[in-house]
C-alpha cells in the first residue's frame, strides 16, 4: 500500500489505535487459558469458592488473597486452587499491579500499541501486551538493556517491590544500590508488613531480594500497597494517555495535515515534510509510528523538544542540523519532522535533547569533538553497542571521557565500557566492573584474554583455557560479538560462528540475574 505524504499522519494514528484485548488469568501457569470481560466475574466467583475450601484459607495472607480476588485483581488457577507457593512470571506480576490501578478497558486495550515498539520478546505473551504497554508508559517497568522484557521469567522479590514502589509514585525516594534499594523502601512503605521476610533490622537481604517471588507474597505485597497505587492512578493514567496522544488527539491525523518545506543547506531540501507530534521507533528500528523507514534513511537533530510543534518553522542552513543515529532513540517517544519518499520515511529530524536513558554496554572506537544538546562544544565517543555504531556526546564539558591513549589501552585489553546515558548524552562511564554504574556489568573470564580450546557448539558451549585444562562456558545464542581489528585499536562487529580454536576472547555478562551466561564476547585473532 502506498502512503502519500498527506495521508502519512493519518496512518500514524490508525497504527497506534490497533488494540489487543485478550486477557490471561493472572496466576495461571500458562497463558493458554483466557478470561474474557464477560467471564471475569463468574470465573472470580468460582475461584474464590473453590480456593476458600482448599488451599489458602486460615493462612496469614488469607485476607490479602480474599480481598484481591473479590476485586478481580487475581483469580485462582484453572483447577480452582490458588497454589500460593508457586512462582510468578514477570508478565503475571505486571498484570496484578496494573489491575490494582483500576485502568479503564478502553485505555488498557489502547496500551497494547505501546508495547509493540518497546520490547522485542512479547510474541509469546500477547495476552500481556496491554499490561506491559501501560506499565512501561506509566514508569512501572523498564525492561533490560538488550530491549527485552522477558515476560516468562520468574519475577524476583526485588523486581516485584520495584513495580509496586513505582506504581505508588515513590520512585523519587529510592536510594542505594540494587536490589536492596527497592526492597528497603518497600519495607519502609509497609509493603512487606506481616510477611515475615524481613531481616533483624527490618530490611530484606540480597539473597531474598534476588529470589523468585511466590504467589502468596505477590498477593500480600500488592494488598499492602493497593491504597498507594490507587492514589497514584490518576498520574499513571495521565502518563499513558500522553504516550497515546498522537493516536487519541488526532493532532496530525485529520485532513489538515501539517506540511512544511525544509531547506537544510548542503544536506538538501525536504519538500512537504510531515510533522509527527510524538511517537516511537520499532524495536528493530525499521519503522517509526508503524511506517516503514527507508534503508538509507538520514537522521538529523535540530533544536530542542520544547520548541517542536506543528506551527514551528524549521531553520534553514546546514549549520542547524547534525547527523545522528537511529539507535540513540531506543524506547523513546519523540516529536519529529519526516520527509517521505514513496511510502517510506527517507529523512527524519528529531530534537537534540531527546534520546535513550539508561546503560549502554559496548566497545569504543574513537573520540571526536562535537556539540551537545545545549549547543556547547564537548567530546563524544564512537561506540559499538548492540551491534551498531553510534556517537554519544558528553552531557557537559565537565564529564570526563577517556583520552585517546586510554582508549587504545582499553582496546588492546578487549575492555567493554559501561556508559550511563541520559537523554542520549553521556553522564558517566567505566570499563572497570568493580566500579560499575549499574548492577549487571561483570566479566566472566577474568582480567585478561583467554584462549579458545573448542569453538562454540550447537548447545552454545565454548571451551576456554583455564591454565590447567579446558573449562566450558555458556554463551547466549544472541550474544553480540566484537572483533579487535588488525590495528589493535578499533573493533568490528563479528558473529559467534567466526570464533575459532586458538582465538582469544573475553566473555561478559550484563544481565541482572545470578545465572552466568555470556552476552557480549570480545575476540582477538590468534
Amino acid at each position: 500500500m502506498k502512503i502519500g505524504k498527506k495521508n502519512f499522519s493519518r496512518v500514524l494514528a490508525v497504527v497506534l489505535c490497533l488494540m489487543m484485548a485478550s486477557m490471561g488469568t493472572v496466576f495461571a501457569d500458562t497463558d493458554a487459558v483466557t478470561v474474557t470481560a464477560t467471564d471475569t466475574a463468574a470465573a472470580t466467583d468460582v475461584a474464590v469458592t473453590a480456593a476458600v475450601e482448599k488451599d489458602w484459607v486460615d493462612r496469614p495472607y488469607t485476607e490479602a488473597v480474599e480481598s484481591l480476588m473479590s476485586r478481580g485483581i487475581i483469580t485462582g488457577d484453572v483447577d480452582g486452587l490458588f497454589h500460593p507457593e508457586q512462582h510468578l512470571t514477570r508478565a503475571q506480576a505486571c498484570k496484578i499491579v496494573i489491575a490494582t490501578v483500576g485502568v479503564s478497558e478502553e485505555l488498557l486495550a489502547s496500551s497494547s500499541a505501546l508495547s509493540a515498539g518497546t520490547f522485542t520478546d512479547l510474541s509469546g505473551a500477547k495476552w500481556a501486551a496491554p499490561y506491559i504497554g501501560y506499565a512501561h508508559a506509566a514508569g512501572i517497568i523498564k525492561g533490560y538493556e538488550d530491549g527485552s522484557f522477558r515476560p516468562s521469567n520468574n519475577v524476583t522479590v526485588a523486581e516485584l517491590c520495584a513495580m509496586l514502589v513505582r506504581a505508588s509514585g515513590a520512585e523519587d525516594k529510592v536510594s542505594g544500590t540494587w536490589p536492596t534499594n527497592y526492597t528497603n523502601l518497600a519495607t519502609d512503605m509497609g509493603l512487606l508488613k506481616g510477611t515475615g521476610i524481613v531481616g533483624l533490622e527490618d530490611y530484606v537481604s540480597k539473597q531474598v531480594a534476588n529470589s523468585a517471588a511466590e504467589k502468596w507474597m505477590a498477593a500480600w505485597l500488592t494488598y499492602n500497597g493497593s491504597e498507594g497505587i490507587r492514589g497514584n492512578a490518576a498520574a499513571m493514567n495521565e502518563a499513558v494517555e500522553k504516550a497515546l496522544a498522537p493516536a487519541e488527539t488526532g493532532d496530525a491525523g485529520t485532513d489538515d495535515v501539517i506540511l512544511q518545506d525544509i531547506d537544510m543547506g548542503s544536506y538538501g531540501k525536504i519538500k512537504d515534510a510531515v510533522y509527527c507530534p510524538g511517537n516511537y521507533f520499532s524495536s528493530d528500528f525499521k519503522q517509526f509510528a508503524g511506517v516503514d523507514l527507508a534503508d538509507n534513511i538520514k537522521v538529523y537533530t535540530c533544536g530542542v523538544e520544547k520548541d517542536y510543534n506543528k506551527k514551528m518553522t524549521m531553520p534553514s542552513g546546514a549549520s542547524n542540523y547534525h547527523l545522528t543515529s537511529l539507535y540513540k532513540y531506543k524506547n523513546v517517544s519523540t516529536k519529529a519532522w519526516c520527509g517521505v519518499t514513496g511510502d517510506k520515511i527517507s529523512t527524519i529530524i528529531l530534537p537534540a535533547n531527546v534520546g535513550f536513558t539508561g546503560k549502554v554496554y559496548g566497545v569504543v572506537n574513537g573520540i571526536v569533538q562535537t556539540m551537545n544538546a545545549d549547543g556547547n562544544a564537548v567530546y563524544a565517543l564512537e561506540v559499538l553497542a548492540a551491534g551498531h555504531e553510534t556517537t554519544w556526546a558528553a552531557h557537559t564539558a565537565s564529564v570526563v571521557l577517556p583520552s585517546s591513549d586510554e582508549l587504545k589501552d582499553a582496546a588492546s585489553k578487549g575492555a567493554i565500557y559501561e556508559i550511563s546515558v541520559t537523554s542520549g548524552e553521556i553522564t558517566s562511564l567505566t570499563s572497570d566492573p568493580a566500579m560499575k554504574l549499574g548492577k549487571e556489568f561483570k566479566i566472566i573470564t577474568g582480567s585478561d584474554w583467554v584462549e579458545v580450546t573448542s569453538k562454540p557448539d550447537k548447545k552454545n558451549l565454548i571451551g576456554l583455557d583455564s591454565g590447567t585444562g579446558s573449562k566450558v562456558y555458556e554463551i547466549n545464542p544472541d550474544a553480540i560479538v566484537y572483533v579487535l581489528a588488525g590495528d589493535g585499536e578499533s573493533f568490528e562487529v563479528g558473529s559467534i560462528s567466526s570464533i575459532g580454536t586458538g582465538d582469544y576472547v573475553r566473555l561478559y555478562d550484563f544481565t541482572k540475574d545470578d545465572y552466568e551466561i555470556a552476552n557480549i564476547i570480545v575476540v582477538k585473532d590468534r
